[in-house]
């Protein structure tokens, strides 16, 4: 079963990070003084918790991630019109 399998083998691989009131309030206070109708709560608390952490790189293809300060991991060149 696919939920079995993620609980065993990628779980144990993750640090999980609860959310809770301080997080809410420090992820909230960034989405109002960012003003930007675009970005969303879940962005701002990601920023808070990869600064807290210290992490630079994202996995993601959120333009929001590099307007922030972060950068995108990319696995392979992108560049797909090399010789």
């Amino acid at each position: 079963m696919a939920v079995h399998d993620f609980q065993s083998k990628i779980i144990p691989l993750l640090e999980i990070i609860w959310i809770n009131g301080d997080w809410y309030t420090r992820a909230i206070q960034r989405l109002f003084a960012l003003n930007n109708r675009n970005i969303s709560l879940v962005d701002c608390l990601s920023f808070e918790i990869m600064e807290s952490r210290e992490i630079t790189y994202a996995f993601s293809f959120d333009k929001h991630f590099p307007e922030n300060g972060f950068a995108i991991a990319t696995f392979h060149d992108l560049d797909l019109h090399k010789p």
